[in-house]
């Protein structure tokens, strides 16, 4: 997932794109487009011109289009070369772009999909359909469960609250204790090893969604039914609320040469509330 330090990030189109792309020579005949996207149950196929590498695509549209406007007998049409179906060549888009700019890029220009890739090479498609159903996905509602607040320095819980209501079971506050350390870590671990790819934010668990808010200071944890961003948003929120009530303790001396005391934060948990 692309990930930004500063604000509640969406992910890229690479997260959500279909990973394969099925492409025909420009040389190639509609018949084997039509064969093609039979085989694959597929709308659209990118199209290579190999003298001039640029690509192009030819939809269920283009090829409707095309039949209605044929001027050729029934038994020739699928000897007719693709290169001269094509229209005009598409720009292959970054796979690594934020899905809300592939968003604004379709509306912008009303495409029904993107051709993405990696150096100016196509590696997937992202369709209308394919942001759809990533939207009902992550816009569905989900419930916080946990909120935990951990001090990156040492890992050691600093403020936490259980949402009972939402809870199925009681949880022991000395499990609490364990797992926002034991996340904690995690978190720390997969920033050293994978530092590259940025700070992780999130991190499925069985039927849970841990949700991560890290800052310089402390890192807030949000256990949820789902990764949803709305309790991403309202993380994001609570965190930066956090740090700017508790920033003069947070930076003292006294605070960093003392054992952690827990901090109330019931005055904030009406931020979570849906």
């Amino acid at each position: 997932m692309a990930m930004s330090s500063n604000t509640v990030e969406f992910p890229s189109a690479r997260d959500l794109m279909t990973r394969y792309v099925l492409m025909l020579p420009s040389s190639a005949a509609f018949g084997d487009l039509v064969e093609l996207m039979y085989k694959n149950r597929v709308s659209a196929i990118v199209i290579n011109n190999p003298e001039t590498q640029n690509y192009y695509i030819i939809s269920h549209t283009d090829v409707i289009e095309f039949l209605h406007k044929v001027r050729i007998p029934s038994g020739d049409i699928y000897t007719v070369p693709l290169k001269n179906i094509m229209k005009s060549p598409v720009q292959i888009i970054d796979q690594n772009i934020s899905v809300d700019k592939v968003i604004r890029l379709m509306n912008e220009h009303g495409y029904k999909r993107l051709v993405l890739g990696k150096n100016g090479i196509p590696t997937g498609i992202i369709s209308a359909r394919d942001i759809l159903l990533w939207n009902n996905k992550f816009f569905r509602p989900g419930k916080p469960l946990i909120l935990l607040v951990v001090d990156n320095d040492t890992s050691i819980l600093i403020a936490k609250h259980t949402f009972k209501d939402n809870l199925e079971r009681e949880i022991n506050d000395d499990l609490i204790e364990i797992y926002g350390g034991a996340l904690a870590s995690i978190n720390t671990i997969t920033n050293e090893v994978i530092h590259a790819v940025g700070k992780m934010r999130v991190l499925q668990k069985d039927n849970y969604s841990i949700l991560f808010e890290p800052r310089e200071e402390i890192t807030g944890i949000l256990v949820a039914t789902y990764n949803n961003i709305e309790l991403r948003r309202r993380l994001f929120a609570f965190v930066e609320s956090f740090i700017e009530s508790h920033k003069k303790l947070l930076e003292s001396e006294y605070y960093s040469n003392k054992a952690k005391e827990e901090i109330d934060i019931s005055h904030s948990i009406q931020m979570f509330d849906l």
